[in-house]
């Protein structure tokens, strides 16, 4: 089981939530017994390495049966999501490790190229936050040399 704030309310909005025993998935149960719809908060904090991969949300009512209503995003960290009056809504998170963009693909588009290189230059010229990825010759800090290097990672692939 996992801890659900807000929700145990007997004649308004419950809740339980539990992960799968394979630990992929996240299942949040709403049920509104109120005759007004109310609005919950999604959210996930703890475990970073188990991250929301997909949210999908399914509203059950005296109208519809497990109806899917949507996916949220999974980049924010507190969405509201209305449980309708009388309803059942049930979050569905698929968790995982988000992928991190590779080292040099500082924008995270799958590519190294020049907006890489403009995005290192502002890194050293402190005009962004370094970033792991910046470091591209593992010494721990994102300096010329990572530019130099970046540059020809570049060049070197559209010789």
């Amino acid at each position: 089981r996992v801890e659900l704030t807000g929700a145990s309310d007997l004649n308004g909005l419950m809740g339980s939530a539990y992960v799968a025993p394979d630990g992929k998935e996240l299942v949040v149960v709403y049920v509104n017994m109120s005759h007004t719809a109310t609005v919950a908060t999604v959210a996930t904090a703890g475990d970073v390495s188990r991250q929301p991969l997909s949210i999908g949300t399914y509203t059950t009512s005296e109208s519809l049966a497990l109806h899917y209503d949507r996916n949220l995003d999974t980049g924010d960290t507190g969405q509201e999501i209305e449980i309708p009056a009388r309803s059942v809504v049930t979050v569905v998170m698929q968790l995982g490790q988000k992928a991190q963009p590779a080292t040099g693909d500082l924008n995270g588009d799958g590519r190294i190229d020049i907006d890489d290189v403009n995005q290192i230059i502002n890194i050293v010229l402190g005009k962004a936050p370094a970033t792991p990825q910046a470091d591209l010759n593992g010494d721990g800090r994102t300096d010329i040399d990572d530019v130099n290097a970046m540059v020809n990672i570049v060049l070197g692939a559209h010789m």
